[in-house]
């Protein structure tokens, strides 16, 4: 079984405590639509297209290769959220509302969901072992320099 650390959502950790009270670990990466049978070019361009829109929305404009690897750094955590993560996997969610130093710990046990009306619509159900673990406790501590959402740990 692998570990993996799957982020609560934003900067601040406004969803950590919505994800610990409905037993689910989420994500967004600006894919709002069920992803369940989705191949991966297709969910390249969707997501590709989403980042163009918002870069635009937002007044920016940025050289198309950098939104060409935002969308591949976007589209690899959300293909290991969806296809890679496994049932039994430990997930360790950093918890953000406690400044970083707390971590919860869970045992994923469910293949991914999409959850209609949802900021984070991609889910998979987790069962909370432990909601706030000292991250010094964990051995874990370099993981908060790495910047992705989703990433395993170790090989």
């Amino acid at each position: 079984m692998a570990t993996w650390i799957v982020r609560g959502g934003s900067r601040r950790g406004l969803y950590e405590e919505g994800f610990l009270q409905s037993c689910t670990i989420g994500i967004f990466f600006g894919a709002d639509w069920d992803l369940t049978n989705v191949d991966d070019g297709t969910l390249r361009r969707n997501i590709h297209q989403f980042y163009v829109r918002v870069l635009a929305d937002e007044g920016k404009s940025f050289p198309s290769s950098s939104v060409k690897g935002t969308v591949t750094k976007f589209l690899n955590q959300v293909i290991l959220f969806r296809d890679v993560i496994q049932p039994g996997d430990t997930v360790i969610m950093p918890r953000k509302a406690t400044g970083g130093r707390m971590v919860a710990v869970g045992t994923v046990e469910g293949d991914y969901e999409h959850w209609e009306e949802e900021f984070y619509p991609h889910r998979r159900s987790v069962r909370w072992l432990e909601e706030s673990v000292p991250k010094e406790q964990t051995g874990l501590d370099w993981y908060a320099s790495d910047q992705r959402t989703v990433f395993k740990i170790g090989d």
